[in-house]
């Protein structure tokens, strides 16, 4: 917990291996925090700074979750900025089939007509993104969540 955050918040990752090819990849997810505005900004240039020492830059790099932040917002602009030695992209970006999908990936258990998108799949040069698309899931007309799931079909 750092920041003016709410709750303590993490990252998990792992390093992949495609058999067939023997490329290697990195995955990494996040929830960012709900409430401090500041702990989201700094959150995403940590998580930068670490997706670089993982990696060494060397490596595609897969980062998706929950960063309670639209695209106007400056963790965004962050995650996205160009400036770096790795540069991400946000998935819907930059898929080759374009999105036409619900504008929204929150929901509150509910369908609102007022959300936003804060769920994200941002990945790095050697990435393609070949699909993208926000999944509307429901069991027995009960949402399973209070988020949408976002999907990307990305290649390598």
């Amino acid at each position: 917990k750092g920041w003016d955050a709410a709750l303590p918040r993490i990252f998990t990752w792992g390093k992949f291996e495609i058999k067939a090819s023997g490329e290697l990849f990195y995955f990494i997810n996040t929830h960012f925090d709900h409430r401090g505005e500041e702990a989201r900004v700094q959150s995403s240039s940590l998580l930068l700074r670490k997706a670089e020492e993982l990696t060494g830059g060397k490596f595609p790099v897969i980062i998706t979750g929950d960063f309670n932040y639209t695209r106007d917002k400056e963790g965004y602009g962050i995650m996205t900025r160009k400036d770096g030695s790795v540069t991400f992209h946000d998935s819907r970006d930059i898929t080759k089939i374009p999105f036409t999908g619900r504008p929204h990936s929150s929901n509150g258990f509910e369908e609102r007509e007022v959300s936003k998108i804060i769920d994200y799949i941002f990945v790095n040069e050697g990435i393609e993104v070949d699909q993208y698309d926000i999944l509307v899931i429901k069991k027995d007309s009960v949402y399973v969540s209070d988020h949408y799931p976002v999907m990307s079909v990305l290649s390598l």
